[in-house]
């Protein structure tokens, strides 16, 4: 029986990151084939999803987030009006924490959160093939956010084998503050020889036998070179973060986000203090088992409205890492 009293739902949403990523060749449908491997970490926006008469509006604490058609949290909530021919609306109120355009899944891990969180809203109960289907026809990297943990995306980043999670492990995000369009990365990346299979299976089991030294040597995307040509701000912090003492040091997704593998937590700290004072944000992250999503149901009282317009909060070397539930670490 559908919950008629339920009027509002919160939902989090990780961000993830990128240990490896390789092409494998441009498709015929004007995708990549890539291979890479993806880790949610404990950094997360927030999305507020309240009932309303019709129609779905969308808003932030992020002056950057579009709030039409262009966003992919509208998306995932109009695709779900019409595959099951919903007259409600939605509206849709999202608090970033994860930044904008940074190859951190944010917009993806969003749309990820408004498909689950919609199952409670509207009392859907989809099934999992189904949330799948319409997580894959948003965009590469949104199935991944229905399960979080680590996995091995193929294809478009769509095909997705789970591995092991644990054990957890330290890392700092710098962020140049500067945004990057994915599709316009790729577009960089065509003509690049690719390679010709996969090579991340040594990386996988390095991760799984909690062995960092050999985490660290293995970690590699085949964009970073190319947005570093274009950005000498990407390069920059890899030297920084080298000459600090990371244990390795690797671009996540299509950037201008650069991860830094740690040694522990005081070792994370060292390595965002160094960050410090450039201009750019820092993160202490740590990896997480998953879910990637969840979903909390709110009682029908009115909320206080945050600010809008501003732009999203900054992390910064000292800041919480805001994924504020607790999350699977170890």
């Amino acid at each position: 029986m559908a919950d008629t009293a339920l009027t509002r739902v919160l939902v989090e949403a990780q961000a993830k990151v990128n240990w490896a990523l390789e092409l494998l060749g441009e498709r015929d449908d004007g995708y990549h084939e890539i291979a890479t491997l993806l880790q949610g970490v404990d950094l997360c926006d927030t999305i507020l999803l309240e009932k309303t008469e019709g129609g779905i509006a969308v808003t932030s604490n992020d002056s950057s987030v579009p709030g039409g058609p262009e966003n992919l949290a509208w998306q995932a909530a109009r695709l779900v009006q019409e595959a099951r021919e919903i007259s409600r609306g939605v509206r849709i109120t999202i608090e970033k924490r994860i930044p904008v355009a940074a190859g951190l899944g944010g917009g993806s891990s969003d749309a990820a959160a408004v498909l689950v969180g919609l199952q409670q809203l509207w009392d859907l109960r989809a099934a999992s093939k189904e949330l799948r289907a319409w997580a894959t026809s948003l965009g590469m990297d949104v199935p991944f956010f229905l399960t979080g943990g680590r996995a091995l995306a193929e294809g478009r980043g769509e095909r997705l084998t789970p591995l092991p999670s644990r054990p957890a492990y330290h890392v700092v995000a710098v962020n140049p503050n500067f945004p990057l369009i994915t599709r316009e990365v790729y577009r960089w990346a065509e003509g690049v020889s690719p390679r010709r299979a996969h090579g991340l299976a040594r990386l996988a089991a390095a991760l799984a036998g909690g062995n960092a030294e050999a985490v660290g040597v293995l970690l590699h995307n085949d964009l970073e070179g190319i947005v570093a040509l274009r950005y000498p701000e990407v390069g920059e912090i890899r030297k920084i973060l080298q000459h600090a003492g990371a244990r390795g040091v690797v671009m996540s997704g299509s950037g201008p986000t650069m991860l830094a593998l740690a040694a522990s937590q005081s070792h994370a700290a060292a390595l965002a203090a160094a960050a410090e004072g450039r201009g750019w944000s820092a993160w202490k992250l740590m990896t997480v088992a998953g879910p990637a999503v969840r979903v909390r149901r709110l009682p029908a009282r009115p909320m206080v409205q945050r600010q809008e317009g501003s732009r999203a909060r900054r992390g910064r070397s000292g800041s919480p890492r805001s994924c504020d539930w607790g999350v699977a670490k170890r």
